[in-house]
């Protein structure tokens, strides 16, 4: 499951949400230095919407890096989101080339989708064109992925026809493209804007915490992964809409979820959980190591947890304060934590026909 050669692209789906506290369209702890009386969507936007008129995207784009100097990555992420979303606004299908990698590609997430929520689904194969043309291109494609079941609906039906639609996209990895756009929209459903309807778990409990996975009628190993991978980031903003806990205490729970999946499909469940690890500590990385530490008493899973928020903490910041993600592991297993905290190696999922 690792690869000296793909990046991994789910750390922002770890930070995108706000961190996964909030949608992306709140502020979180840092409001930038141009709406310090109020950071929600309502007012952030228009300002972006005004700013790209006035001086174009490519000018306020840089404006947005200058301003987000200092924040914290979830924050980083969720304005980019707010900006992609102005960005499409004012400038449409012409202001796709503004975005980038920053930001933990925040601005491709948000463009892309409201792109297929107004074009229409039809629109993907043309969009996907597009993102081809990028040397991240999965970031782009994830976003498709989000517009398109915005475009469609949230039922279980729409969910089946959003990752069809998907497979027949050239170029695109269901763990790191459009498949992990679908998911993510199923579960947080982002696209609804500030309504925000997270996806409720049935009263009766039991396997519908691990819905839509376990349905799934697909054969597909990779598409099962890459369901399964976003199911903690789920399970945080259920327990962060409804209850109080510690954030150790979540992640113990959720650590008993992954336990309850096929053994084949736990490793993935706790690497998804490391990608949680570092925004639910606030990019800690002592306090990461902690939650990794109470996910599990197996030190496998502890292990697998801890290599993704080392490699998490690679992409936002590369300094050797990751490298505290490995302290007091074995010789063997701080060897591989460290090779995710310097990125030499990244999570890819496992080969498998797709859907």
């Amino acid at each position: 499951m690792r690869t000296k050669e793909k990046t991994i692209l789910f750390f922002a789906l770890a930070i995108s949400l706000g961190a996964l506290y909030v949608h992306p369209w709140t502020i979180l702890s840092q409001t930038p230095k141009y709406e310090r009386v109020s950071g929600d969507f309502q007012t952030t936007a228009p300002y972006w919407q005004r700013e790209i008129q006035k001086v174009g995207g490519a000018l306020a784009y840089e404006e947005l890096s200058q301003s987000l100097e200092g924040s914290n990555p979830g924050t980083q992420h969720g304005m980019a989101h707010i900006f992609g979303g102005a960005l499409y606004a004012t400038e449409g299908l012409g202001g796709f080339s503004v975005c980038d990698t920053r930001f933990s590609y925040g601005c491709f997430h948000e463009f892309v989708g409201r792109a297929i929520a107004a074009r229409g689904v039809a629109s993907a194969k043309d969009l996907n064109n597009e993102c081809k043309k990028l040397a991240q291109s999965s970031a782009c494609q994830h976003g498709i992925g989000h517009g398109v079941l915005g475009s469609l609906g949230y039922t279980p039906k729409d969910l089946t026809e959003a990752l069809s639609i998907c497979t027949d996209l050239e170029h695109n990895d269901p763990m790191i493209g459009c498949e992990s756009g679908v998911f993510m929209e199923y579960n947080l459903r982002t696209m609804l804007g500030t309504q925000n309807p997270v996806r409720p778990v049935d009263a009766r409990g039991g396997s519908t915490f691990y819905e839509p996975c376990v349905s799934l009628t697909s054969t597909s190993t990779i598409l099962k992964q890459s369901c399964v991978f976003l199911l903690a980031q789920w399970w945080w903003v259920l327990f962060e809409a409804n209850t109080n806990l510690p954030a150790e205490i979540k992640f113990s729970e959720m650590g008993k979820r992954c336990n309850g999946l096929p053994e084949d499909m736990q490793k993935i469940c706790f690497e998804g959980m490391g990608q949680l690890a570092p925004p639910a500590a606030g990019f800690d990385a002592v306090g990461a190591r902690k939650l990794c530490e109470n996910a599990s008493k197996e030190r496998a899973h502890q292990l697998q947890c801890k290599n993704l928020a080392a490699n998490v903490f690679f992409n936002v910041d590369s300094s050797q304060k990751v490298l505290e993600m490995c302290k007091d592991l074995q010789k063997i297993d701080r060897a591989t934590c460290e090779e995710f905290a310097t990125g030499v190696l990244r999570i890819e999922a496992q080969p498998g026909p797709h859907f």
